[in-house]
């Protein structure tokens, strides 16, 4: 008798790669602390700009703008004697619009203030000698100005205050959160991230004026105060 020994092939099957399954790992974030600071600076105003308008009205146009330069001249000839020349007097708009009489009997609250060709001259003086302020005013009015107006005292460099309320804006962010971290038993570590926030925009003092013939006494404006420039930042910690 013959036997048949039949042999079983044996496979091994072996996972490949592909099979294989994805391993996740976990990623921590750093822990972090936001704060935010305040900062405020305050200097005393070292400029005031006054605004400076001359109207006049002719039924001739050439004549308005003829009145109006005669004016202008005289006010230049006025400032000169006190150092105010060139970019000190800056005219920042100019123009002649013809306004038409009204029909007889219109009443006189419905009535313009001006007819015919009215000229407009409005000028812009930078003065840096504050005290002179006054004189500058009484200088306008006696060449014959239509208005004097907005005597805004300012700070010539307004970018470098703010930057010092900035950089007091941040110590004030890291003591509050070295506060935080000692009363949370925790260490900062470094900055993470920092935005900054607002600006406020120094807080102008107006004086408004009406033009007016040879004021008795002289004039006197003085600025009333400080400015003040305030900056905010918001910090974000590392902390461990």
């Amino acid at each position: 008798m013959r036997y048949l020994i039949a042999s079983a092939l044996l496979t091994v099957l072996t996972l490949s790669p592909a099979f294989a399954q994805p391993v996740i790992k976990s990623v921590s974030q750093d822990a972090t602390l936001n704060v935010q600071g305040d900062g405020v600076v305050e200097r005393a105003p070292d400029v005031a700009r006054l605004s400076i308008q001359i109207v006049t009205n002719d039924d001739n146009a050439t004549l308005s703008t003829s009145k109006n330069n005669d004016i202008y001249n005289r006010l230049q000839a006025s400032l000169a004697p006190l150092g105010l020349t060139g970019d000190a007097v800056r005219t920042t708009a100019y123009g002649v619009v013809f306004v038409p009489h009204p029909p007889a009997g219109l009443s006189p609250a419905q009535q313009q203030p001006r007819y015919g060709y009215v000229a407009t001259r409005a000028l812009l003086v930078t003065i840096s000698n504050l005290p002179m302020v006054g004189k500058v005013i009484d200088a306008a009015t006696s060449a014959g100005v239509t208005n004097v107006g907005n005597v805004n005292f300012d700070l010539k460099d307004r970018k470098s205050v703010y930057r010092a309320a900035l950089a007091v804006a941040m110590v004030d962010a890291r003591q509050s959160a070295q506060a935080v971290a000692t009363a949370g038993g925790f260490a900062l570590v470094r900055i993470h991230t920092v935005t900054v926030g607002y600006q406020y925009v120094p807080l102008v003092q107006t004086a408004m004026m009406r033009a007016a013939p040879s004021p008795p006494t002289p004039t006197d404006i003085q600025p009333g105060g400080p400015i003040s420039v305030s900056a905010h930042v918001d910090v974000t910690y590392t902390i461990k």
